[in-house]
């Protein structure tokens, strides 16, 4: 029998300049692998693009968060209770939330968007953190699967990337009916 619990992975949108010096991951940022500049833009409006957008406005950082769904909608993944305090605290922190506009590109200069309106507007930023979401993680698989009949893939890899503990739980309830 073979398990595979492979996870998720961030996902890299075709976005021009995603490749750029002032483009990290917010993985990278979370962890303080790396530093930022004092103006950051955060693309994705997710529960890891808020937490950190509130993190680096913790740190005296001028945030802004770029999402195509609505701002309403921003977190909407997770509980309510939770959600509720971290825009709370985003508030608090003075961090901005561009909801319904897509990032065109990435530049020197900062994020290039355009919204559901056809406005287009370039948000500065010394450092562009991506946060565009994740997905499941399962390279190699069909290979894997050939040489292991009897193989299940669970958690963000087998349910699609979620949260901690919806791979946990799945991966877990999955097994036990086998």
């Amino acid at each position: 029998v073979l398990v595979l619990a492979t996870g998720s992975v961030l996902m890299t949108p075709p976005v021009p300049g995603i490749d750029g010096k002032n483009v990290v991951d917010v993985i990278s940022v979370d962890s303080k692998k790396v530093t930022t500049g004092q103006k950051v833009v955060v693309c994705g409006g997710g529960m890891s693009g808020l937490e950190c957008a509130l993190g680096l406005a913790m740190e005296g950082k001028e945030v802004t968060v770029v999402d195509m769904v609505p701002v309403d909608k921003f977190a909407s993944e997770i509980v309510f209770f939770t959600r509720n305090m971290l825009l709370e605290q985003l508030g608090k922190y003075g961090v901005k939330l561009v909801g319904d506009s897509k990032v065109e590109a990435i530049t020197e200069k900062g994020v290039e968007t355009i919204d559901r309106n056809w406005k287009r507007v370039t948000y500065e930023a010394d450092t562009v953190v991506s946060a565009f979401g994740l997905k499941s993680n399962t390279e190699g698989f069909d290979v894997l699967t050939r040489l292991v009949p009897e193989t299940y893939i669970v958690g963000d890899c087998g349910d699609g990337a979620k949260s901690i503990g919806n791979a946990n739980y799945t991966a877990f309830h999955q097994l036990v009916e086998v």
